[in-house]
Protein backbone atom coordinates (compact mmCIF):
# COMPACT_ATOMS: atom_id res chain seq x y z
CA UNK A 1 0.00 0.00 0.00
CA UNK A 2 3.17 2.47 0.17
CA UNK A 3 2.73 3.32 -3.31
CA UNK A 4 -1.06 4.55 -3.25
CA UNK A 5 -0.26 7.71 -2.08
CA UNK A 6 2.55 7.80 -4.35
CA UNK A 7 -0.09 7.44 -7.23
CA UNK A 8 -2.42 9.52 -5.67
CA UNK A 9 -0.28 12.63 -5.63
CA UNK A 10 0.54 12.02 -9.24
CA UNK A 11 -3.11 12.74 -10.74
CA UNK A 12 -3.74 14.88 -8.20
CA UNK A 13 -0.77 17.98 -8.16
CA UNK A 14 -1.06 18.41 -12.01
CA UNK A 15 -5.41 18.29 -11.93
CA UNK A 16 -4.25 21.15 -9.07
CA UNK A 17 -1.92 23.18 -12.03
CA UNK A 18 -4.38 22.85 -14.35
CA UNK A 19 -7.42 23.74 -12.26
CA UNK A 20 -5.27 26.81 -11.28
CA UNK A 21 -4.31 27.85 -15.04
CA UNK A 22 -8.22 27.48 -16.00
CA UNK A 23 -9.30 29.09 -13.12
CA UNK A 24 -11.37 26.50 -11.74
CA UNK A 25 -12.94 25.65 -8.40
CA UNK A 26 -10.47 23.39 -6.50
CA UNK A 27 -13.62 21.98 -4.06
CA UNK A 28 -13.68 18.53 -6.39
CA UNK A 29 -9.76 18.16 -5.72
CA UNK A 30 -10.66 19.12 -1.93
CA UNK A 31 -12.81 16.37 -1.32
CA UNK A 32 -11.47 13.94 -3.14
CA UNK A 33 -7.85 14.32 -1.28
CA UNK A 34 -10.25 14.41 2.03
CA UNK A 35 -11.65 11.05 0.67
CA UNK A 36 -8.83 9.43 -0.07
CA UNK A 37 -6.73 10.14 3.26
CA UNK A 38 -10.00 8.97 4.67
CA UNK A 39 -10.12 5.89 2.69
CA UNK A 40 -5.95 4.77 3.42
CA UNK A 41 -6.24 5.21 6.92
CA UNK A 42 -9.56 3.10 7.23
CA UNK A 43 -7.96 0.64 4.61
CA UNK A 44 -4.51 0.54 7.17
CA UNK A 45 -7.03 -0.07 10.04
CA UNK A 46 -8.68 -2.39 8.30
CA UNK A 47 -6.09 -4.81 7.15
CA UNK A 48 -4.25 -4.24 10.92
CA UNK A 49 -7.15 -6.16 12.26
CA UNK A 50 -7.55 -8.86 9.99
CA UNK A 51 -3.57 -9.18 10.92
CA UNK A 52 -4.42 -9.13 14.22
CA UNK A 53 -7.16 -11.26 14.15
CA UNK A 54 -5.26 -14.26 12.43
CA UNK A 55 -2.75 -14.87 14.85
CA UNK A 56 -3.34 -15.57 18.72
CA UNK A 57 -1.11 -12.76 19.73
CA UNK A 58 -2.64 -10.29 17.70
CA UNK A 59 -6.25 -11.71 18.90
CA UNK A 60 -4.95 -11.24 22.73
CA UNK A 61 -3.62 -7.80 21.57
CA UNK A 62 -7.61 -6.89 20.07
CA UNK A 63 -9.03 -8.15 23.39
CA UNK A 64 -6.57 -6.16 25.42
CA UNK A 65 -7.29 -2.63 27.03
CA UNK A 66 -4.93 0.41 27.37
CA UNK A 67 -2.22 0.44 29.80
CA UNK A 68 -3.44 2.94 32.02
CA UNK A 69 0.62 3.59 32.19
CA UNK A 70 0.55 5.42 28.75
CA UNK A 71 1.97 9.04 28.81
CA UNK A 72 -0.67 11.81 27.65
CA UNK A 73 -4.83 11.73 27.70
CA UNK A 74 -5.25 8.25 26.43
CA UNK A 75 -4.05 6.58 29.39
CA UNK A 76 -6.09 8.67 31.82
CA UNK A 77 -8.97 7.59 29.46
CA UNK A 78 -11.32 4.83 31.46
CA UNK A 79 -13.46 3.87 28.29
CA UNK A 80 -9.78 2.53 26.22
CA UNK A 81 -8.14 1.28 30.01
CA UNK A 82 -10.79 -0.64 31.13
CA UNK A 83 -12.88 -1.79 27.71
CA UNK A 84 -11.71 -4.68 25.81
CA UNK A 85 -10.67 -3.44 22.36
CA UNK A 86 -8.79 -0.36 24.03
CA UNK A 87 -5.41 -0.76 22.79
CA UNK A 88 -6.17 -1.45 19.25
CA UNK A 89 -8.38 1.74 19.28
CA UNK A 90 -4.91 3.52 20.41
CA UNK A 91 -2.92 1.69 18.20
CA UNK A 92 -4.77 2.51 15.25
CA UNK A 93 -5.58 6.21 15.95
CA UNK A 94 -1.29 7.12 16.92
CA UNK A 95 -0.67 5.05 13.72
CA UNK A 96 -3.27 5.75 11.07
CA UNK A 97 -5.73 8.46 12.10
CA UNK A 98 -3.81 11.14 13.60
CA UNK A 99 -1.66 12.51 10.93
CA UNK A 100 -4.81 12.36 9.09
CA UNK A 101 -6.62 14.25 11.64
CA UNK A 102 -3.45 16.94 11.84
CA UNK A 103 -3.48 17.20 8.13
CA UNK A 104 -7.44 18.06 8.38
CA UNK A 105 -6.94 20.56 11.15
CA UNK A 106 -3.49 22.54 9.79
CA UNK A 107 -4.95 22.60 6.65
CA UNK A 108 -8.68 23.98 7.44
CA UNK A 109 -6.82 26.54 9.76
CA UNK A 110 -4.33 27.38 6.73
CA UNK A 111 -7.69 28.29 4.56
CA UNK A 112 -8.95 30.45 7.21
CA UNK A 113 -5.49 32.75 7.46
CA UNK A 114 -5.36 32.63 3.54
CA UNK A 115 -9.27 34.20 3.20
CA UNK A 116 -8.35 36.75 5.99
CA UNK A 117 -5.64 37.73 4.01
CA UNK A 118 -7.80 37.41 1.01
CA UNK A 119 -10.27 39.80 2.40
CA UNK A 120 -7.49 42.24 3.64
CA UNK A 121 -5.56 42.22 0.72
CA UNK A 122 -7.66 40.73 -2.42
CA UNK A 123 -5.39 42.04 -4.89
CA UNK A 124 -2.51 40.00 -4.39
CA UNK A 125 -5.67 36.85 -4.91
CA UNK A 126 -6.51 34.92 -7.83
CA UNK A 127 -9.83 33.50 -8.00
CA UNK A 128 -9.92 30.34 -5.68
CA UNK A 129 -6.46 30.69 -4.33
CA UNK A 130 -7.19 30.31 -0.79
CA UNK A 131 -8.66 26.99 -1.81
CA UNK A 132 -5.60 26.17 -3.80
CA UNK A 133 -3.79 26.29 -0.31
CA UNK A 134 -6.28 24.31 1.49
CA UNK A 135 -5.80 21.41 -1.09
CA UNK A 136 -2.04 21.89 -1.02
CA UNK A 137 -2.31 21.63 2.44
CA UNK A 138 -3.78 18.40 2.67
CA UNK A 139 -1.92 17.30 -0.08
CA UNK A 140 1.17 18.29 1.41
CA UNK A 141 -0.13 16.78 4.86
CA UNK A 142 1.58 16.80 8.66
CA UNK A 143 4.06 16.90 9.10
CA UNK A 144 5.30 17.80 5.88
CA UNK A 145 2.99 21.08 6.15
CA UNK A 146 5.56 22.72 8.33
CA UNK A 147 8.00 23.07 5.09
CA UNK A 148 5.74 23.30 3.09
CA UNK A 149 4.33 26.74 4.85
CA UNK A 150 7.76 28.42 5.27
CA UNK A 151 8.95 27.18 1.82
CA UNK A 152 5.81 28.85 0.45
CA UNK A 153 5.83 32.17 1.74
CA UNK A 154 9.89 32.18 1.41
CA UNK A 155 9.27 31.91 -2.80
CA UNK A 156 6.62 34.30 -2.60
CA UNK A 157 8.98 36.86 -1.34
CA UNK A 158 11.80 35.67 -4.32
CA UNK A 159 8.81 36.07 -6.64
CA UNK A 160 7.92 39.18 -5.51
CA UNK A 161 11.75 40.69 -5.67
CA UNK A 162 12.28 39.05 -8.96
CA UNK A 163 9.00 40.85 -10.53
CA UNK A 164 10.10 43.40 -9.04
CA UNK A 165 13.44 44.21 -10.23
CA UNK A 166 13.15 41.90 -14.08
CA UNK A 167 9.81 43.07 -14.64
CA UNK A 168 8.89 46.05 -12.52
CA UNK A 169 6.30 44.79 -11.06
CA UNK A 170 5.13 44.76 -7.79
CA UNK A 171 2.41 42.13 -7.64
CA UNK A 172 2.53 38.86 -7.12
CA UNK A 173 -0.25 36.15 -6.02
CA UNK A 174 0.10 33.30 -3.90
CA UNK A 175 -1.17 30.22 -6.90
CA UNK A 176 3.14 29.62 -8.26
CA UNK A 177 4.56 30.05 -4.85
CA UNK A 178 1.87 27.49 -3.53
CA UNK A 179 2.16 24.93 -6.27
CA UNK A 180 6.37 25.76 -6.02
CA UNK A 181 6.40 25.23 -2.57
CA UNK A 182 4.33 21.77 -2.70
CA UNK A 183 6.04 20.40 -4.84
CA UNK A 184 9.54 20.70 -3.57
CA UNK A 185 7.95 19.93 -0.42
CA UNK A 186 6.97 16.65 -1.67
CA UNK A 187 9.87 15.78 -3.39
CA UNK A 188 12.94 17.27 -1.03
CA UNK A 189 10.80 16.92 2.02
CA UNK A 190 11.53 13.47 3.27
CA UNK A 191 15.01 14.15 3.16
CA UNK A 192 15.24 17.55 4.50
CA UNK A 193 12.83 16.40 7.45
CA UNK A 194 15.58 14.21 8.69
CA UNK A 195 17.70 17.91 9.49
CA UNK A 196 14.77 19.45 11.28
CA UNK A 197 13.25 16.75 13.63
CA UNK A 198 10.25 16.13 11.87
CA UNK A 199 10.12 12.56 12.65
CA UNK A 200 8.96 13.57 15.94
CA UNK A 201 6.07 14.94 15.04
CA UNK A 202 4.72 12.28 13.39
CA UNK A 203 3.18 10.03 15.73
Amino acid sequence: MAWFPLVFYSIIFPAAVYFYLAKKSFWGLIKATALFYFAFASLKTWFQYQLWSNTGFGRVLLESSLDPSVPGFFGKLRLLTESSGGYFFYYALSRFWFNFLATALVAVLFYFFLKLLEKRWPRFFEPFEPELGLLLGLFCGWPLFLLFLPLSFALMILFSLAMSVFFKQNRVTLGPPLLLGAALTLVFGGYLSKFISLSSLKI
